[in-house]
Order: C-alpha cells, then structure tokens, then sequence
C-alpha cells in the first residue's frame, strides 16, 4: 500500500477517498529526456519503451485513495504487435503497387501510393478501441486487473455513424456520439468481475458547450448571408475565424468535456469527480503552442538555411545521398521534439490536475470487487496499442 493520499471519511453507508498525484516534473523530464535521444538514435523504433515508461511513471506516482496504480504494459508486446502489423499490411501494398505499375495505368500507380493510407484510416479507428483493451487489461489498483471486453468492430462503426452524424450537423451531435462511445466502453469494463457504467447524458455536455460551438462556428454560418458587396472578404475572414477561435477554445471544451466524462464514471455504487479549474487545465495547451510556434520558427530557419546551401553546393549524387539522410534525421528530430513538448505539458500536467481534484464516493464498493473466474488475455490489443493512439 502507498502513502495514503487523501482521508478515506465514512459518509452514512459509503466511503469517500481522494486522488493525489506524487511525481514531479524533475523525474518526468529525466526520464523524457533519456528517451528522446533514444527515440531519435533509433529513428523512432524506441516509441514503445517510451509509452511504456511514460504510463508506468503516471500511474506509480498516482494514489487513488490511498492505494497506487500500477502499469504492467510491456513494450516487446507492442513492438510484436507493430511488426505484426507491417508484416500484414507490407504485402498488400508491394503486390497492389506491383499489379498497378504492370497494367502502365498511371492513376492506379498513384492509387498506390496511398493505398498505406486507405487501408491504415479503418485500422487506426479500430485500433483506438483496441489500444484502450491494452492499456485497462495492463492497470493493475489494490491487487486486482481491470479488464475490457467487448468488439473492437462494432465499436468501429459506432465511430462511423456518429462522425457522419457529426458531420451533417457541424458537430452538435458531439455530446450525444460521446456519451453512446462512453456507454459501450465503460459497459465492457471491468475492475475484476465489477462492471463499470457511464451515466453521463449527452444533454447536459450540449448545454455546457453550446456557447463555445457558437463562437466558433457562428460567424463561419453569418458569412452565407453576408451582404453581396462583402461576401468575397466574408468567407476568408470567417474561415481563418474559425481555426483560430478553434484552437483557443479547444482546451476549454476539452477541460469541460473530461470533467463530464469522469463524473459520468461509475463502477458499482462508486462515482468519481473532478472538479479541475478548467484555465489551469487551459494554461497547459497555451505552454503547448508556445512550444509549437518556437518549433515552427526554428523549421523555418532551418528550411530557409538548408535552400541557401543548396543554391550554392554543387548538386551530385554524394550531396542528394546526405540531403536525404539529413531530411530523415530532421523529420524525426521535429517529431520527437513535439512529442517532447506535448508529454511535458499537456499531458503532464493535466494528468496532475485531474488526479489532485478527483473525489471517490462509495470506495467500499471496492472491497467487494474480486478476481473474476477467467482472466483477459493482457496481450490482446497489442497490435493497437502499438500504434500508440487514443487517450490513456
């Protein structure tokens, strides 16, 4: 047991425990900075360390009334998931390219150039659900697994409806798509043979959110009935209005769209809150694009240096050769580095906040929760986690 985060206090018939976060930004900066060198030694093959260290960092340093979290997630797991992966998807792509380039039909062979994005689009949504299994199948809190069941497939279409859904209405729908995603995976959770629930209603998400889709999306509307002697500036204005009161108000929404989704949690009679300030939660993504724009500037420059040179350098075979090695290692140092500065403040950061302000009530149901006859396979859903997506 780890040091108690919080008073566990008896309230009538439940009790109410607290969430507390431990780590500090020292150690988590330590361990990102070992594994981005690595990251970038190895051109991105060590990414399934780094997720594994990273969730067995957040999860060590997290108590949830008193009791740690552990993660148990091992990263040879994920990299046999991801050759597996490539080894099911390579073959595809060579014999469609090879059949393509035989027949002498340029538009197939530029079909085949993004057949690896086709045939990855219906993977990566599969491999959401499939990613979550992983990572609930590899929690481990007071001695017991959670576990998920359920079809990764249905779970797929869920997603399809709902984005076309979400579609015809500018994302109105949202709220509602939300809570039915939430519903099927909380259904399919279990902390050894308790189920979890989501009670959240996708009503009370709508009136909470309302006003930041019509800021965003209001003028974009008001530019179809703009004044005929305006309307070729309107809809330039109104556009760049709308990426960029996006991207300010996104981490908003997010923080008010995360605190209704814990406290539509429950698992048994237990319920979870957390009342996070959301401009705390806000200031996080703001450190984010700070880093963004610092790393665009830098592209930039870097860009602008490398054209120079190569207006003045003698083009040859030995100089393309070292220009593409030099491109390989820049896109993977950009990549990494914006990984870097999304770990260390978003996600860092957020988890903190969510994990200080979050209240169990009914804790005691958790005595009663008890490990079911026949466990999960921890290994299924590897091949998804291997990709790496979805939140934690």
């Amino acid at each position: 047991m780890s040091v108690m985060s919080g008073p566990i206090a008896e309230s009538g018939a439940a009790a109410e425990g607290r969430g507390h976060f431990h780590g500090t930004k020292r150690e988590y900066f330590r361990i990102l900075a070992r594994d981005t060198l690595a990251l970038v030694v190895t051109l991105g093959m060590y990414r399934f360390w780094v997720a594994t260290n990273m969730r067995r960092y957040l999860w060590s340093r997290t108590d949830l009334a008193g009791e740690q979290l552990d993660y148990t997630g091992d990263p040879i797991e994920l990299l046999l998931g991801f050759l597996v992966l490539v080894v099911v998807l390579a073959p595809l792509v060579v014999i469609f390219a090879i059949l393509s380039i035989a027949s002498g039909e340029f538009g197939l062979v530029r079909i085949a150039t993004l057949a690896p994005i086709v045939l990855l689009a219906p993977l990566a949504v599969l491999a959401l659900y499939q990613a979550r299994r992983y990572r609930v199948n590899h929690t481990v809190f007071r001695g017991l697994r959670f576990r998920q069941t359920g079809s990764a497939s249905i779970y797929v279409l869920l997603i399809a409806f709902w984005t076309v859904v979400g579609a015809l209405t500018l994302g109105l729908a949202y709220p509602w798509a939300r809570a039915s995603l939430e519903r099927y995976k909380m259904r399919h959770t279990y902390y050894g043979d308790l189920q979890a629930s989501f009670e959240g209603s996708g009503w009370e998400l709508f009136k909470r959110g309302f006003l930041l889709w019509l800021i965003v999306w209001g003028p974009w509307l008001a530019s179809f009935f703009a004044p005929s002697e305006v309307e070729d500036e309107a809809g330039p204005v109104a556009m760049i209005w709308l990426v960029s009161s996006g991207l300010v108000l996104y981490p908003f929404f997010r923080a008010i769209a995360l605190r209704w989704r814990i406290a539509g949690i429950r698992l048994g009679t237990l319920t979870l809150a957390s009342d996070f300030p959301v401009w705390s939660f806000a200031k996080a993504y703001v450190k984010f694009y700070a880093w963004l724009a610092l790393l665009a500037a830098m592209v930039g420059a870097l860009g602008l240096a490398a054209l120079l040179v190569i207006a003045v350098v003698a083009r040859s075979t030995a100089t393309e050769v070292i220009g593409v090695i030099l491109l390989v290692i820049a896109y993977f140092l950009i990549a990494t580095l914006m990984s870097f500065a999304y770990q260390a403040t978003v996600r860092l950061e957020t988890w903190k906040l969510i994990a200080d302000a979050l209240v169990l009530r009914g804790v005691d149901q958790l005595d009663r929760a008890k490990a079911p006859p026949k466990n999960a396979s921890r290994r299924r859903g590897r091949i998804g986690a291997a990709l790496n997506l979805g939140g934690f």
